[in-house]
């Protein structure tokens, strides 16, 4: 009798294709991660450049920047400032307030309450004195101050 060979792999191939797989997938993945990571710091930075803007044109009509003392602003107070001109804390001539400055998209605001930043937390915004401010996103980690360079804020976007 004739014996007829089959072709076909062998347990040591089929596992060297598959860690290859592996590894490639790997590399694939973390390469994505990390551009997603990027992108969400990038928008971050692209509307808080946005924000800043428009605080800068509410100044120049009204002469300061909105007051805020308490716990930091979030996107409710944004909007009121910047779109409807509904809210200025302070002595603000409201004669001319010549806004909006800023249209807010309602998709990104959270119960109308926050304008969120990408990883779902809200801008915020703190002023003293309406003279200077502070405008910032807590960055990838959520916290405030963190210390490792993951809040956002305007120093960080230039212009």
């Amino acid at each position: 009798m004739r014996h007829v060979s089959k072709k076909s792999f062998t347990l040591v191939e089929m596992i060297t294709v598959l860690v290859m797989i592996g590894v490639l997938l790997g590399l694939i993945l973390t390469g994505s991660f990390n551009a997603i990571k990027e992108a969400k710091i990038e928008k971050a930075k692209a509307a808080l450049k946005a924000t800043k803007a428009a605080l800068s044109m509410f100044e120049a009509d009204v002469g300061d920047y909105p007051v805020y003392t308490e716990t930091a602003a979030n996107g409710n107070e944004f909007r009121s400032w910047l779109e409807n001109g509904d809210y200025c804390a302070g002595s603000f001539d409201y004669d001319n307030w010549f806004g909006p400055y800023m249209n807010f998209i309602d998709a990104e605001i959270l119960n109308n309450t926050h304008y969120l930043d990408p990883w779902g937390n809200g801008y915020r915004y703190y002023s003293a004195d309406g003279t200077s401010y502070n405008l910032w996103s807590w960055g990838p980690d959520g916290e405030n101050d963190s210390g490792d360079g993951s809040s956002i804020s305007p120093d960080d976007i230039g212009g």
